[in-house]
């Protein structure tokens, strides 16, 4: 601290440098004490406060050395004997003892200090040591202490002239009133701050007020003021050259955008910040973004990504020996092992957390873990282990007043008894624990609490109070409308919010009225709607279609509105999360603010629900009866809609006259050893071609078995029901996989007899079919994109082919075929046609993609683009294959270009033949220039090509899904 070196000449501090130089670089701490005692005639003042500067160095990169340090600098300071040289000493102990958080500690040392520069008359040092402290006090909850000093010491820095140190003191007073949420407050002396810093042209410290307004900025929701501080604050700290700097302001905005719910920007922003901390040699800042990547993708449930990401963390906190944020990697990682399935990789990850965060003394981690571990017991079969490491979680969060929390633990108690069969305990449980949520909003547990009583009250004979609850527990799964955070256990295994549906759709079934069928139909697409939700606003910004100004201010409105939730869900979990003293006014606002916002966009629902029901339907549940179905159907359509419930499938099936049959159909076992067999049969086309030559009569026979035995346990049952010539099949979960067109009686395929297409459910082909036609205005036929490789040389000849039979149309192909310029002309065109290598990613079916000149299209992609289309076709391997997340909703490349205006799509089950789909496509667009529908063109193509290539493998790959 070079303000306090009095009488030191040049000789005397070269000396001094020396000797603390030798003293510190002895391997242990007792030898440099040996060597400091041993050689004490070197020892005075000036060698204490260069202890003092190590000390101030190594907290920065080694805390445990710079608290060894700070111990010789007490030794040297017994030996110098002097005032000023004690209080140098203590000074140096509280900065070390301050950060390696032992704040009461360091507190007692910085009190010493401050006495001693009083006694010396050094007012500006004491003063200094004053305003130290106030860090110490706001963490330990001292906030009346921290204040009241604060303007005195303002005064005593005015008075000498410090104006830079007084505005200091305002900042920190500033980060003060912010904890105690008191953000007008905070901003008023943080910008007072920033004005001084200012006039004094002290930009670094300019540059740190800023960033600390930012911060304010943003718990105000003034999002847009809070990142154009943040790029003041990086321009300045880059113009400096401080890029570590600049590098934590990056690493603030990534998690601004992940608060608010922005995963695709935050993940971005997280990977650059990483790069940039390791180019610049910051390896703690690259392991808080792995250790927030991990958490970012346990949120959008890959657990895969989540692992790496927590695997990387761990190693570099174990370096950096850091407790806390190596307990929380440790806790991330056991998640995701759990959600894998791994068990006993989870147990012994979630007990070293709990471990790490017991040194910490964070008592609500421990109980976070000991809640985790619990499951593990749970699906282990452990009741007993379970149930004590859940009544301890339970009693540590109501010792600290964690409502939801504690509520949530009596759930988990009441699931651990229901799965040991002891259900009287179970309904006591669940009792207490919604008596607790009584008060509180908590639609994510109430939800779940009231389905485990459906449950109980089934197991019970209580089929009414069965419906009721179960009722119930779907009205409060509706309440939580698409806020990403709306879970804060969103990691702990209860997360299927579409299994409540199931349960209530096969509960109806069981009554034969058919008032019951009918709502078990209701419920079905209620199911898939929510399933939807859950997955497209975690992931995704999605974008109105309103036609408006009107409906464009209620979109901004609502998605302001989302964001803010998840800022406010976010901080309260943050806050709640802390070990005491919390400022309980903090805890009160945060949930006051979410309490606003969510009763606003309850109220905003109903005008969205007028204005735009495509948008509302990716954003909330929606309801659709059976006669609004069936008013979209012609007089010759017929709806075939698929649920399975546990291990039966139910089918529903409606005409224009409404719902004709709700039934059970059977166990979904024999359909999976058809599909399983099927597929066998079907992969064997990528075996010698002579071999398929050859056997190609046994392969067709072998394949038309299966196809058999899936008409006779999916079709067969409901023939009746099927007058008409044109159905729509919306199947569900692993029915997805099955060729309904190709499905085989004994004589005939289900093709011969129908225009078959799909959709996802019959709510998403009613908002297909509201979509208007497509219109002209002198837009482009068509636009081709084809990208041919060694894999698929036939790809420039479909090009060709489908170009021929559409006057007009634009190419793209091979180098041309870029991202940028799909982009620019995709959005004009009638007919969208891709031919490519594709890759399904069942891992994270998000980033599915096709092949192009030096990129990938992916999810993220195609849901950005701005699309027109009225048909798209997606001729590569596997396009409609998709991942079946609980609750059914497919998730691949299909949805992502469902939403982005293309209402209907054509795309392959399997892996296609290059030469069969060249010929193939050629005859599809040959109809389609004639005028005929997709669904009518699809089915003249899948017949002409049977022609020249009997076996199924080559002409039923190809699905239309969405608009016939």
């Amino acid at each position: 601290m070079g303000e306090v070196r009095i009488g030191a000449n040049d000789e005397d501090f070269r000396q001094a440098n020396q000797f603390v130089g030798r003293v510190v670089s002895f391997s242990s701490h007792d030898l440099g004490l040996a060597y400091l005692h041993r050689h004490c005639h070197s020892v005075n003042r000036i060698v204490v406060e260069l202890l003092k500067d190590q000390v101030v160095y190594f907290v920065r990169v080694d805390v445990d050395r710079a608290l060894a340090i700070a111990d010789l600098a007490r030794a040297a300071a017994d030996v110098a004997g002097d005032l000023m040289s004690a209080a140098l000493s203590h000074h140096a102990m509280a900065i070390a003892l301050d950060c390696s958080g032992q704040y009461l500690k360091a507190l007692e040392h910085y009190n010493r200090a401050e006495t001693i520069y009083e006694r010396l008359g050094e007012e500006v040092q004491a003063a200094r040591m004053t305003r130290a402290k106030m860090g110490g006090l706001m963490l330990l909850g001292r906030y009346d202490e921290a204040l009241a000093s604060a303007e005195r010491t303002r005064q005593i820095f005015q008075a000498h002239g410090e104006l830079g140190l007084a505005a200091q003191v305002d900042a920190n007073v500033g980060t003060l009133y912010e904890r105690l949420a008191q953000y007008h407050l905070a901003l008023t002396y943080h910008k007072r701050a920033a004005e001084v810093f200012q006039q004094l042209n002290d930009e670094k410290s300019l540059a740190l007020a800023q960033a600390n307004m930012a911060i304010v900025y943003s718990y105000l929701n003034e999002f847009e003021q809070s990142l154009t501080l943040y790029e003041q604050a990086r321009r300045i700290y880059q113009e400096l050259g401080l890029h570590l700097w600049a590098v934590q302001v990056d690493y603030n905005v990534a998690c601004l955008y992940l608060f608010r719910g922005h995963f695709d920007r935050a993940l971005k922003q997280l990977h650059w910040v990483e790069s940039e901390a390791r180019r610049y040699g910051d390896v703690a800042q690259a392991a808080l973004c792995k250790l927030d990547l991990a958490e970012a993708y346990l949120q959008l449930n890959a657990f895969e990504d989540a692992l790496e990401a927590g695997q990387a963390a761990i190693g570099q906190f174990a370096t950096l020996q850091t407790t806390y944020e190596l307990a929380k990697a440790n806790m991330c990682q056991g998640m995701a092992c759990l959600h894998l399935g791994a068990s006993d990789q989870a147990a012994a990850l979630l007990e070293q957390a709990r471990t790490l965060f017991t040194q910490e003394g964070n008592e609500i981690y421990q109980a976070l873990c000991d809640l985790y571990l619990s499951e593990v017991a749970l699906r282990k079969g452990a009741w007993d282990r379970a149930i004590r490491l859940c009544q301890a979680a339970g009693q540590t969060f109501e010792a600290n007043q964690l409502d939801n929390k504690a509520a949530y633990a009596q759930f988990q108690l009441a699931r651990i008894h229901f799965h040991a069969d002891d259900l009287p305990a179970a309904r006591a449980s669940c009792e207490h624990s919604l008596h607790t949520l009584a008060s509180l909003e908590a639609p994510w547990l109430k939800y779940q609490c009231f389905h485990l009583k459906g449950n109980l009250a089934e197991r019970f004979g209580d089929e009414p109070q069965a419906y009721q609850s179960y009722q119930q527990a779907i009205k409060h799964v509706e309440e939580m409308r698409s806020t990403i955070r709306v879970d804060e256990f969103k990691a702990t295994f209860v997360k299927d919010k579409v299994k409540v549906y199931e349960d209530l759709v096969r509960l109806c079934l069981k009554d034969d009225s058919w008032g019951k069928k009918q709502e078990a139909f209701s419920f079905v697409e209620a199911a898939k709607s929510r399933a939807l939700v859950d997955l497209l606003s975690s992931a995704l910004e999605i974008k109105s279609r309103g036609d408006t100004q009107v409906d464009q201010e209620l979109i901004n409105r609502w998605t302001t509105l989302r964001e803010e939730l998840d800022w406010y869900y976010n901080k309260l979990n943050e806050y709640e999360s802390k070990p005491p003293p919390r400022p309980a006014e903090r805890g009160r606002k945060l949930r006051d603010n979410i309490r606003q916002r969510e009763g606003e966009l309850t109220k905003l629902l109903r005008a969205l629900q007028l204005k735009d029901p495509e948008y509302l339907s990716l954003h909330g549940v929606s309801h659709v009866t059976s006669a609004e179905i069936a008013g979209h159907l012609a007089e010759d359509e017929v709806l075939v809609e698929y649920y399975v419930t546990g291990d039966e499938i139910n089918v529903f099936v409606l005409d224009r006259s409404g719902l004709r049959l709700a039934q059970p159909l059977g166990s979904t076992q024999p359909v999976l050893d058809r599909l399983r067999k099927l597929r066998f049969q079907l992969n064997k086309h990528f075996l010698n071609a002579d071999y398929v030559r050859k056997y190609e009569p046994a392969l067709r026979r072998f394949t038309d078995d299966h196809l058999q035995g899936l008409y006779q346990e999916l079709i067969e049952p409901l023939a009746e029901a099927l007058a008409g010539k044109r159905l729509i099949v919306a199947p569900h979960s692993v029915l997805h996989y099955v060729p309904f067109h190709a499905l085989f009686d004994g004589r005939a395929y289900l093709i011969d007899r129908y225009e078959i297409s799909y959709c996802p459910s019959a709510h998403v082909f009613h908002l297909c079919r509201q979509r208007g036609p497509w219109k002209q205005n002198g837009r482009t036929p068509a636009l081709i994109v084809g990208v041919p490789d060694a894999g698929l040389p036939h790809i420039a000849e479909e090009v060709e082919h489908v170009r021929s039979f559409i006057p007009g149309a634009e190419a793209l192909v091979g180098e041309d075929a870029t991202l940028d310029e799909i982009r620019r002309r995709a959005e004009h065109c009638r007919f969208l046609h891709l031919a490519s290598h594709a890759v399904f990613r069942q891992d994270n079916p998000l980033f599915s993609s096709i092949k192009l000149a030096h990129s990938w299209l992916n999810f993220y992609d195609v849901f950005h683009l701005e699309l027109q289309a009225e048909l798209v076709t997606l001729s590569a391997c596997q396009t409609g294959v998709n991942k079946i997340f609980a609750g059914d909703e497919l998730v691949g490349l299909m949805r992502g270009f469902q939403y982005p205006a293309a209402p209907s799509l054509i795309l392959s089950l399997w892996a296609v033949n290059d030469r069969s789909t060249a010929e193939f496509m050629g005859t599809l667009y040959s109809h389609l220039n004639q005028g005929r529908s997709a669904r009518s063109a699809l089915r003249e193509a899948q017949l002409a090509i049977r022609e020249t290539y009997p076996h199924p493998y080559h002409w039923a790959p190809f699905v239309l899904m969405g608009r016939p």
